[in-house]
């Protein structure tokens, strides 16, 4: 038998449960029904190995690397829930320390990697996630918010993004932070073609492109091997100036630019 403390939270008539429990306790309690062929009432993507892995590697980098994001379960009517008098809290039951008493809403990846197959964190460090539970809920109010959870949600705009990572050193490998530092100085270089003309932050206007497009050709110039590798230019400027002639012979060599107004012009730039 396994017991937890929940809050109750009340939303339009169904009633939601809100605890933390050790991950390493949570994970034997947990599982999903990926939908497949034989299954089509499966309401789950099939489990990714890869992902698995990948964040429980990413539990065990730093310090930092949490998972502050909620756990979304639906507990089966064997699960015996509690109220206290007041209605305000809750006792949770589990029958036992292991076995399929939580089906996995949302957040079966970070569950499962606290698996023993894919835990990385030593075994006496505590990681408790946070989670909000149905109980004994239908198939299709646990369907739509699965769907609504996987169909709504928005993607942080990738300029912005880049952005982030490069204030918080995220970036990662030391390629991409000089590819950023580079795109910068094209965008604020007095002397530079593209001054003032590369959109860097999200609902920024009068600009030619975004940083995350100048970003894959950039990484190709400084690779090794590029025509960027080991360059050691006179100054700033020059450097600047410099890439963006590249760059544009990048653009003519590929056919991506048709007009032919801007093919003149950007070939007056780039034999100059």
């Amino acid at each position: 038998m396994k017991q937890v403390r929940a809050l109750i939270i009340k939303q339009k008539g169904s009633i939601l449960y809100c605890f933390t429990m050790n991950a390493v306790e949570l994970e034997p309690l947990c599982f999903v029904e990926a939908m497949s062929r034989d299954n089509q009432k499966g309401l789950q993507r099939v489990a990714e190995p890869s992902r698995i892995k990948e964040i429980g590697e990413y539990l065990a980098d730093a310090e930092d690397c949490l998972l502050p994001n909620n756990i979304i379960l639906n507990l089966k009517s064997d699960v015996i829930i509690e109220p206290d008098s007041d209605g305000k809290m809750a006792t949770i039951t589990f029958p036992s320390e292991q076995g399929e008493y939580a089906f996995v809403v949302d957040g079966q990846h970070r569950i499962f990697s606290f698996n023993d197959t894919y835990r990385r964190l030593e075994k006496d460090i505590t990681f408790e996630l946070p989670v909000v539970a149905f109980h004994n809920a239908c198939a299709e109010v646990v369907g739509a918010i699965f769907v609504s959870i996987n169909s709504n949600q928005k993607p942080v705009n990738k300029d912005l993004m880049t952005q982030m990572k490069l204030i918080l050193g995220l970036l990662d490998n030391d390629i991409d932070k000089a590819c950023i530092e580079l795109i910068h100085s094209l965008d604020e270089d007095p002397n530079s073609p593209l001054k003032n003309r590369i959109l860097r932050l999200p609902k920024e206007t009068n600009k030619w492109i975004k940083t995350n497009q100048l970003l894959p050709v950039f990484k190709g110039f400084l690779l090794p091997g590029g025509c960027l590798d080991d360059k050691k230019p006179l100054n700033e400027n020059e450097f600047s100036l410099f890439i963006f002639k590249q760059f544009l012979k990048y653009f003519l060599r590929h056919g991506m630019m048709k007009n032919a107004k801007s093919i003149l012009f950007l070939n007056r730039v780039v034999c100059k």
